[in-house]
């Protein structure tokens, strides 16, 4: 347990140190485009039914993932998504690259 604490203050510490500039605005492209009002709400309907989509296959892939884990690599595993979710913050998608 004091090594799953260990790294996951070591991804936060690194996570804290290396902050990338990010991706753009979500509605750049929107803007670039000179999307309608209703274009508008059609791009942005799709991107929240994709994002709940992914949500759903990701709670999916972790639970048929955890079911084959022992107790030990549970924990690991629980540390681990909770080192990367640190990472993330609120972001979807992997964690940012490693800038050195």
């Amino acid at each position: 347990m004091k090594r799953i604490v260990l790294i996951v203050t070591i991804f936060v510490a690194i996570a804290a140190v290396a902050q990338p500039s990010g991706p753009p605005p979500h509605d750049a492209l929107p803007a670039y485009l000179n999307l309608t009002a209703d274009q508008k709400v059609a791009w942005e309907t799709a991107h929240k039914e994709f994002a709940a989509e992914m949500k759903a296959a990701h709670e999916r892939l972790d639970q048929k993932l955890t079911a084959v884990l022992t107790p030990e690599q549970k924990a690991k595993f629980d540390g681990f998504q909770a080192a990367m979710k640190a990472i993330r913050g609120d972001r979807p998608g992997p964690p940012p690259p490693m800038q050195r």
